[in-house]
């Protein structure tokens, strides 16, 4: 099952759901698509100016190294914003 790491709506906080309770986020051949911009499943979408909205990551919820991904993701979302 697809799950995607989501901005919580306090923008505080990360939740998860399920691919489908997300909107325009898309599975494709090479990973997940949001926003007309490709990733790779794990790979966080990092934001301009450090916005806080929509996915984080996308992954495969039965896979123990992408677990671990999100984790790590979570933590990084939420912390101060650094420029990029």
């Amino acid at each position: 099952m697809w799950v995607a790491l989501v901005y919580a709506p306090n923008s505080c906080y990360t939740q998860v759901k399920e691919l489908h309770e997300v909107p325009d986020v898309y599975i494709t051949d090479y990973g997940w698509k949001f926003d007309n911009k490709q990733y790779k499943i794990g790979e966080s979408r990092r934001c301009e100016w450090g916005c806080r909205y929509g996915p984080i990551t996308v992954i495969e919820s039965t896979n123990i190294k992408d677990l671990n991904t999100l984790v790590h993701a979570s933590r990084e979302a939420t912390s101060t914003p650094q420029p990029y």
